[in-house]
C-alpha cells in the first residue's frame, strides 16, 4: 500500500502544480505563537523540552485523525489519510515546476530565479549565483522529497510529519531575532539525526545513476562523517554527477538544470525500486 501511495504522490509532485496550490506550512509561525500563548512558562520552551511540546500535538492529532479515517472508511480511508498528509509534507516549494520554469526560460538563469529556488538548508553564501542554484535544487530534494519519503516508508504518516514539523521548527527557530532560539541547537541536532540516512541514500543513488566512478569516490570519502555533513555530501555528490567538479565556477544553463532534473528523476527511480524491494520483503515475511 505505501508503494502505491507513494508512486501517486511522487507523479502529482512532479507532474502537476499541486505543489504550489497547497500553500505549504505559512501556518506554523502562527501555530508556534498560539502554543506559546497557552504554555507561557519559558521552562517548557528550553532545549528538548520545548521540542516535545511543539511535536506532542501534531503527534496527537495525527493518531485521532488516522483512527477516524480508518473507522469510517477501513482501509481505504487509512490509504487515503496517509497519501494526504505524504503529498502536504513535501516541499517547501514545487521544486519541479520551478526547475522547468528556468529551463523554459531561456538560454541563461537569471538571479531572480536562484531566489525564486532558496532553501532552508544552504550551505555558505560564498558561492555564486549559478552554484548556489543548483547546491539548493540538490538540497531540496533531500529535505523536500527524499527525507520525507524515508520517515514515510519506515513509520507512516508520523514519520513525514515529524521530519516536515522538526525541519520547519529548525527553521524557525534559527532564523535571526527568533523567539525560539533556545530551542535552535536541539532542533538542528534533531533534523541531522533524521537526514543522516536518507542524505546517504540519496547522495549514493547521485552517484549511480551519474558519473559513477567519481561520485562513488567522493560517497566513499565523505559518506561516513558526522551528522552535521549530510548537506555537503548531498551537494557534492549532485554536483558530481552533473559533470561540476571541485570549485569550479561553472554557469548553470537550462541544459545543466535538465540535466540535474534528470538525475534527480533517474535517482528516484532507484530509490523507488529500494522500496518496492523493502516492501516486498516485509510482505513475504
Amino acid at each position: 500500500m505505501k508503494l502505491i501511495i507513494i508512486l501517486i504522490a511522487l507523479g502529482l509532485e512532479r507532474y502537476t502544480p499541486v505543489g504550489g496550490m497547497l500553500c505549504r506550512f505559512s501556518w506554523f509561525s502562527a501555530y508556534l505563537d498560539l502554543l506559546k500563548s497557552f504554555v507561557k512558562s519559558e521552562k517548557f520552551w528550553q532545549g528538548w523540552l520545548g521540542i516535545v511540546l511543539v511535536l506532542l500535538p501534531f503527534v496527537v492529532a495525527l493518531g485521532l485523525l488516522a483512527l477516524i479515517f480508518s473507522s469510517i472508511l477501513g482501509n481505504i480511508g487509512s490509504m487515503v489519510f496517509s497519501f494526504a498528509v505524504l503529498i502536504y509534507c513535501f516541499g517547501p516549494v514545487d521544486l519541479f515546476q520551478k526547475i522547468q520554469a528556468c529551463i523554459k526560460d531561456g538560454s541563461t538563469v537569471k538571479e531572480e530565479q536562484a531566489q525564486g529556488l532558496e532553501t532552508w538548508g544552504s550551505l555558505t553564501d560564498k558561492e555564486g549565483t549559478h552554484r548556489k542554484l543548483l547546491s539548493n535544487i540538490f538540497l531540496l530534494t533531500h529535505e523536500g522529497i527524499v527525507s520525507v519519503l524515508f520517515w514515510f516508508v519506515l513509520l507512516g504518516p508520523l514519520g513525514a510529519v515529524l521530519y516536515r514539523v522538526t525541519a520547519l521548527l529548525e527553521h524557525t527557530a534559527s532564523a535571526p531575532k527568533s523567539a525560539y532560539k533556545s530551542m535552535a541547537q536541539q532542533a538542528r541536532t534533531l533534523q541531522n539525526i533524521l537526514e543522516w540516512v536518507p542524505a546517504r541514500l540519496l547522495s549514493l543513488s547521485f552517484a549511480l545513476v551519474g558519473h559513477f566512478n567519481a561520485g562513488i569516490k567522493a560517497w566513499i570519502g565523505q559518506a561516513w562523517q558526522g551528522l552535521q555533513s549530510s548537506r555537503e555530501l548531498v551537494v557534492a555528490c549532485g554536483m558530481i554527477s552533473v559533470g561540476i567538479k571541485g570549485e569550479e565556477k561553472k554557469t548553470v544553463s537550462p541544459a545543466i538544470l535538465r540535466e540535474a532534473m534528470n538525475l534527480i528523476e533517474r535517482s528516484l527511480i532507484v530509490l523507488l525500486v529500494l522500496v518496492a524491494v523493502f516492501t516486498l520483503g516485509a510482505w513475504i515475511s
